[in-house]
């Protein structure tokens, strides 16, 4: 094993050792108070800043009333411009004695949906949450709206399943309701 050098002091078992100070050398913080007497020459003294003064502008010269305003091209009065000429639709023809009924889908050109009330219900109570007797119906953007929303939160679903409470007891003696256009068409009997 070798020899440290003069005055570095040995490290016992790898960890190295503790500084050590002279015993003439007090162990005090320097930064925290200064020495009654100091050895360092004293900051010269400056007067306060004092920003510079801007220098004096020059005087303006006297408002003057502008030379006569430049003669300017008067615009000609604005006309409506004529409407074109649309073609009138021709009215509705009117026929007496012929009236129609959400029973007689097929007057209206409707999409018509028809399905078993207990079904219907079953379905609505079961997985109405996922907007799925909103499917059957044939709205399918509020079948998505109760998919994304679980169901408008549940309220829609109870409301939903209410009505179909309502349209079971109002079903035709075969047992169906009907949903023209996505909207419940009540029985009516003849």
């Amino acid at each position: 094993m070798t020899q440290p050098p003069q005055g570095v002091p040995q490290e016992p078992n790898g960890f190295g050792t503790q500084p050590t100070t002279p015993a003439s050398v007090p162990l005090t913080d320097p930064y925290l108070a200064a020495p009654a007497t100091s050895d360092l020459p004293a900051w010269p003294q400056t007067p306060p800043y004092t920003p510079p003064q801007p220098a004096a502008y020059p005087p303006q010269p006297p408002y003057a009333q502008p030379a006569a305003a430049p003669a300017w091209p008067q615009q000609p009065p604005y006309a409506q411009p004529a409407a074109p000429a649309y073609p009138v639709a021709p009215a509705y023809p009117y026929q007496p004695g012929v009236t129609v009924n959400v029973n007689q889908p097929a007057v209206l050109g409707a999409n018509v949906k028809e399905m078993s009330g207990v079904v219907y219900l079953i379905i609505t109570f079961f997985v109405g949450f996922l907007g799925v007797h909103r499917f059957m119906r044939g709205q399918i953007g509020l079948g998505i709206l109760y998919l994304l929303t679980i169901g408008l939160l549940g309220f829609g679903v109870l409301v939903d399943f209410i009505l179909s409470i309502v349209w079971v007891t109002q079903a035709d003696p075969a047992g169906n309701i009907r949903f023209v256009n996505g909207k419940y068409a009540q029985y009516q009997a003849r």
